[in-house]
């Protein structure tokens, strides 16, 4: 299947931006117009003041309550935490999932992965963004449902094997994804670990997956 990612995101997942951070989302959504792709950042203080904070036409700042988040049941992506059951990655999933339908397929990046340039990102999306309904870093099979290693436990009531996982720090996401992971969120009443959630889900679904990202 090809995947046609006519309209696409670029999402940032942040606690509180920092001005190297805000800089460099300014100079890659200026270059992401060229190719029509809208830049976010998600940013999860509720307190931090957006005011003051001059952006280009092509990138938004984003904020949604934690109680916005727990009325769609989107809680603990990432899991038992430090940072409570509703992180960034949370407010993303539910925005780009139910409350801006605009995009067929999306890029959300943890505020820690290494972007050299913003040819980088381009080439990125312009490589994979029409190929796949999943794009994430690898594909780690647990074919018979072993929960005795690594955070396996964590999925024994969630799905039935295969499981599979990953390093999620950086993912690409198809509007066929979005839609998936919305109707599983519903059913279960949260977000799996998004690290076995989002490879376990595209597997079972049978929808395809690129595994390009390091």
């Amino acid at each position: 299947m090809n995947v046609q990612a006519e309209n696409s995101a670029l999402c940032f997942l942040t606690y509180s931006p920092t001005s190297e951070m805000l800089e460099f989302a300014q100079e890659l959504a200026q270059d992401a117009v060229k190719y029509d792709v809208n830049v976010f950042i998600m940013i999860d203080d509720n307190n931090f003041t957006l005011s003051g904070i001059n952006t280009s036409f092509n990138l938004q700042l984003l904020q949604i309550s934690d109680e916005k988040c727990l009325e769609y049941n989107y809680r603990k992506t990432i899991g038992p935490s430090d940072w409570g059951e509703v992180t960034s990655w949370d407010k993303a999933l539910l925005y780009f999932s139910i409350l801006n339908e605009d995009y067929s397929f999306i890029w959300l990046i943890e505020d820690d992965v290494f972007i050299p340039n913003v040819q980088a990102f381009r080439s990125l999306h312009e490589l994979y963004s029409n190929t796949s309904d999943l794009i994430i870093s690898r594909n780690e099979l647990n074919l018979l449902g072993d929960p005795s290693f690594w955070k396996w436990s964590m999925a024994v009531r969630q799905f039935i094997p295969p499981w599979s996982c990953s390093m999620a720090n950086i993912v690409g996401l198809s509007r066929r994804m979005l839609i998936a992971i919305n109707d599983y969120v519903q059913w279960l009443g949260q977000v799996p670990f998004y690290e076995f959630f989002f490879n376990t889900l595209a597997i079972q679904l049978n929808f395809t997956s690129s595994h390009q990202l390091n």
